[in-house]
């Protein structure tokens, strides 16, 4: 009587039905999150606009005098677009919470133009053309928040203690220095240094 042989396969394990689509799901996992990451990045990054604060004065004695406030501090706004800029709804503040603790009026910078905000405790400035935000900035260094009228931080600077007549002024490059002449409504021409040493 012949001897029968019989062969046992090797049993595989019970397929999982998730095991096609698990890279797939992975893959979906990861775009995910690289897509919160760039909304995220995206969100705190500053949209462009040509709209730049390009110098500070917080401690004004006499490089910029107006005959109605005397010498408040004082902000540039450049505007390095090629069309203009209506500022209304705009915000300026110096706290994070609260941006737009002064809201720029009916204002228009054009292409190319400087604009100087004082920061000086009276806004009441009958019809004058000048802007004053109602609040002063301190020497001892402050962080200004420039704010679109549509809620968007669009500049954050952090100006550092100045000296009086003393600015804290944008290179070409868009790096800040300190600057001992101060150029209000103008470009900042003169020197502008890392350090004070």
């Amino acid at each position: 009587m012949e001897e029968e042989i019989i062969l046992f396969e090797e049993q595989k394990p019970a397929s999982n039905p998730l095991d096609k689509y698990r890279n797939v799901i992975f893959l979906s996992v990861v775009i995910l999150l690289l897509g919160v990451s760039l909304a995220l990045v995206l969100s705190l990054t500053p949209p462009e606009t040509g709209l730049i604060i390009n110098e500070v004065v917080l401690s004004n004695s006499g490089c910029l005098e107006e005959a109605s406030l005397g010498t408040p501090d004082w902000l540039e706004l450049y505007n390095s677009s090629d069309h203009a800029i209506s500022l209304s709804g705009y915000g300026l503040s110096t706290h994070s919470s609260t941006p737009y603790l002064f809201t720029f009026p009916e204002v228009t910078i054009e292409a190319g133009e400087y604009l100087i905000i004082y920061f000086a405790g009276d806004t009441d400035l009958g019809s004058s053309e000048l802007i004053c935000t109602g609040y002063t900035l301190s020497r001892s260094g402050e962080t200004v928040y420039l704010s679109s009228n549509v809620q968007e931080l669009l500049e954050i600077i952090e100006v550092p203690a100045l000296e009086s007549d003393m600015s804290y002024a944008r290179r070409d490059d868009g790096s800040y220095g300190y600057c001992l002449s101060p150029t209000p409504g103008r470009a900042n021409t003169t020197e502008i240094v890392d350090d004070l040493a």
